[in-house]
């Protein structure tokens, strides 16, 4: 169980952190998409959503028993792309509810089934969580560049 509890408290570790940069992101910004291939704060949270929604609903399909679609990856990729879309076109404080949703999920599903997940798929939990971390460094990257060339833009010089 040790390992249980390790890897739950990251998650929420984890989330908390996001949550607290969340909070440091200018109203303007929240909405705001990324600039090139990177994802804006409302994208983000999204895609946290849908991707955290994916592993559950693939997970409790897989204890289920009920069989795995032999397209799973490539239904993914679509499903990934399709949902943040669709979340995109609501209001910021609702996909700031997905993303707390899905959080939520994931951890109740932890709690629930880690006896009876095996060792890879134990393993396999660690990766929606580097997967946050990674997102939520992109966005705090993201919101210093903004803090840095703010004065800037403001005094016309950028």
């Amino acid at each position: 169980m040790e390992e249980f509890h390790k890897l739950y408290f990251r998650f929420v570790e984890e989330d908390r952190r996001l949550r607290e940069l969340i909070l440091r992101f200018p109203a303007e910004l929240r909405e705001r998409p990324g600039e090139g291939k990177l994802l804006g704060l409302k994208q983000t949270l999204a895609h946290l959503a849908q991707w955290d929604g994916f592993t559950v609903r693939f997970f409790a399909a897989k204890i289920a028993g009920a069989p795995l679609p032999p397209d799973s990856f490539s239904r993914f990729e679509t499903e990934k792309v399709e949902e943040r879309e669709r979340l995109c076109r609501l209001p910021f404080g609702r996909v700031l509810t997905a993303y707390a949703r899905a959080t939520e999920e994931m951890l109740s599903f932890l709690r629930r089934h880690w006896l009876v997940l095996t060792e890879r798929e134990r393993g396999d939990f660690r990766i929606p969580l580097r997967h946050r971390a990674h997102h939520r460094e992109l966005l705090a990257r993201s919101l210093a560049r903004h803090a840095h060339d703010e004065p800037r833009v403001r005094a016309g010089i950028a």
